[in-house]
């Protein structure tokens, strides 16, 4: 009997042994379905809805490419090798290391924690880049290119004060907060608002090269730029560190809950020293920013030594103001004020001639609305030559303008040697002689007209209905610049010459 019974009990015993099993199974059921996963993220079909979403959101005429992609589960998504080309540069990627939300995820929503991009090199191609300008179709709406007869009048220095756009622009903004605190303060009853903290969301870039270049030629580079920027939660510092010309720079990035901005920064570039501050709100939609630089009234003494470009400017005084404002996402909406002002400038050449160029004043103004840049006067008034124009800059780089030079007699004869010299501009009436006499008999001038695509501005002289390319008359100049140093025996050899 006891037999039986024993029997019966070994014949369904309960044992952990089945569940063990279970377990197992759906262990190997998820490493299976996780290697699948990993198959699926790299084939080509995949990496298409990707670089199709990459190419609706950063629209370029070439298409993304990418390497491998791999995900950890409720960890972070990387992706690695990604590259695309821009003209004769382009855009990489070693890295991007994501950190979604997961829980959001789950709900359909993508909320990333934190982004971290490694190796990214930025080669921009300013030939590339007009190009892309131009294909944007832009109505073209172009008023008569004329110079009004007051600017023709020399030695007239205008009295009008150069505004300051930075001041302007923060005595709006404290007067617009004045006023919202008047109409939005809190009734005395009002309850206390419960805080909630929320973790700061991050961008880190690492190791950032960006490299500026016209077609194959190099313009410069900046190495070792590094970011870290907070977008969201509680206020934080952040920073932007680079490297330029063997100099190292940091500067501190502050996020006060809403937007980011730097405030209150100098610097000093070509001699110039200039103040700027930017702000910029990453959770309202489209992205506002502004952007304010100023340089203050100052003397201006620097000097621009390359191959055969060895030049000298001075000013007893000079200021600028530059301010821009929109949406990041939208640059058809930027608006923005450029003004410069200049007082006893002097421009010498310090390799041949040593050649003066004197101005008693110099002027800039320039106003940006709506994709066009309006640039209602550029002037530069001295006793042997003076400089006045106008023009504007179209969203799609059609550009369009006037300058006037009037010269002394003594001043015309180097325009006219030069002019001789390279049969550069083409005149068809009164050959030889570049300027037209003006009131008096001391002095001359020449009307230039420009008119097309930045990429390929033409040119015609006022005394001539033959249009003609910018860039072959450049070219012709600085030939017959470098013939002169050759025959001197002055020439300097570029890098590209060596």
């Amino acid at each position: 009997m006891s037999e039986s019974n024993q029997f019966k009990n070994t014949k369904n015993p309960k044992s952990p042994f089945n569940w063990r099993k279970i377990l197992v199974f759906f262990v190997l059921l998820f490493l299976l379905a996780y290697l699948i996963s990993l198959i699926i993220i790299n084939t080509s079909w995949f990496k298409n809805k990707i670089t199709s979403q990459l190419q609706s959101r950063f629209p370029i005429q070439n298409e993304w490419e990418i390497g491998n992609i791999s995900w950890i589960p409720f960890g972070k998504v990387n992706a690695y090798d990604l590259k695309t080309k821009l003209g004769e540069g382009g855009l990489s990627l070693v890295s991007i290391k994501t950190d979604p939300s997961w829980t959001t995820l789950f709900k359909g929503d993508v909320e990333l924690e934190e982004i971290t991009i490694q190796g990214v090199h930025l080669d921009l191609d300013l030939k590339w880049l007009i190009e892309q300008q131009s294909k944007l179709s832009t109505p073209v709406n172009k008023p008569p290119a004329t110079l009004n007869n007051k600017q023709v009048e020399l030695g007239k220095k205008s009295t009008e004060p150069l505004k300051n756009p930075v001041s302007e622009t923060n005595k709006k903004q404290k007067a617009e907060t004045k006023n919202q605190t008047k109409d939005n303060s809190a009734p005395k009853d009002a309850e206390p608002k419960v805080v909630v903290e929320i973790p700061n969301k991050w961008i880190l870039v690492d190791d950032l090269k960006f490299t500026l270049r016209d077609g194959k030629t190099i313009i410069d580079q900046v190495d070792g730029i590094k970011l870290r920027l907070p977008i969201s939660g509680k206020p934080t510092d952040g920073e932007v560190s680079y490297q330029f010309h063997e100099n190292k720079y940091s500067q501190r990035i502050h996020w006060d809950g809403k937007q980011l901005s730097a405030e209150n920064l100098s610097g000093k570039q070509f001699g110039v020293s200039y103040q700027w501050n930017v702000r910029c709100s990453i959770s309202n939609p489209g992205t506002p920013f502004s952007f304010n630089l100023t340089a203050p009234k100052q003397a201006i003494n620097t000097k621009i030594n390359q191959p055969n470009y060895h030049w000298s400017l001075k000013a007893l005084s000079a200021q600028a103001n530059i301010s821009l404002s929109g949406s990041l996402k939208a640059p058809y909406s930027w608006r923005g004020i450029i003004q410069a002002s200049a007082d006893g400038v002097t421009i010498s050449e310090d390799q041949k001639t040593h050649k003066r160029a004197e101005f008693d004043t110099v002027r800039f103004t320039g106003d940006l609305n709506r994709g066009l840049l309006h640039v209602p006067l550029v002037e530069a008034l001295g006793y042997d030559v003076s400089i006045i124009g106008n023009g504007a800059i179209q969203k799609n780089l059609y550009s369009y303008g006037v300058i006037r030079i009037i010269t002394h007699e003594r001043s015309s004869r180097f325009f006219n040697r030069v002019y001789r010299g390279t049969k550069a501009i083409k005149i068809e009436k009164k050959e030889y002689q570049f300027f037209e006499s003006l009131d008096t008999a001391d002095r001359g001038y020449c009307d230039l007209y420009f008119d097309g695509q930045l990429s390929n501005l033409m040119m015609r002289h006022n005394r001539s209905d033959h249009w003609q390319k910018v860039k072959p008359i450049i070219k012709k100049l600085i030939s017959f610049k470098d013939e002169e140093l050759k025959e001197d025996g002055i020439l300097e050899l570029s890098e590209e010459g060596e």
